[in-house]
């Protein structure tokens, strides 16, 4: 049988500015530096009406690790230097090989935009082992099955 420990305690997310939005970063945060394999954890949750634009990450690098996001409401474009363009939705998920290094950008898409709405999800970057830090880079969104 197992045993339960206590919890110590209950850290809150700080705020940070990313390109010109505020999110709620879990990790690392007062205290709490790094949880490897984990480099870092985001909570994201905005509400807009139609014709704002309520998510826009303009175009930056990242190299070494795996960014992985996961919507639990809206949708987001993602841009990058391979050539990809793909949108995630609710309950779907993307993940980037960043590897040797790509350039990326996210946005909320433009049916979004039109509509309005909750756009709220978590990105959880992970940490590469040293020996694939430079294998090709890659991007794959995982999309909900669609059953006819």
């Amino acid at each position: 049988m197992s045993e339960f420990r206590n919890v110590k305690t209950i850290k809150r997310a700080s705020q940070v500015l990313m390109d010109k939005i505020i999110i709620h970063q879990a990790i690392p945060n007062i205290g709490i530096e790094q949880i490897s394999p984990f480099i870092l954890l985001h909570h994201f949750d905005y509400f807009s009406a139609p014709g704002e634009i309520p998510f826009q990450v303009s175009p930056h690098p990242h190299r070494g690790f795996c960014p992985v996001t996961f919507l639990f409401e809206g949708s987001i474009e993602h841009n990058d230097s391979l050539g990809n363009n793909k949108t995630i939705q609710k309950n779907e998920v993307q993940w980037i090989h960043a590897a040797r290094g790509i350039i990326h950008s996210e946005k909320a898409d433009k049916k979004f935009i039109e509509q309005g709405g909750q756009i709220q999800g978590i990105q959880l970057w992970i940490n590469m082992p040293k020996s694939l830090k430079m294998s090709p880079p890659s991007y794959q969104a995982i999309k909900k099955m669609r059953l006819h």
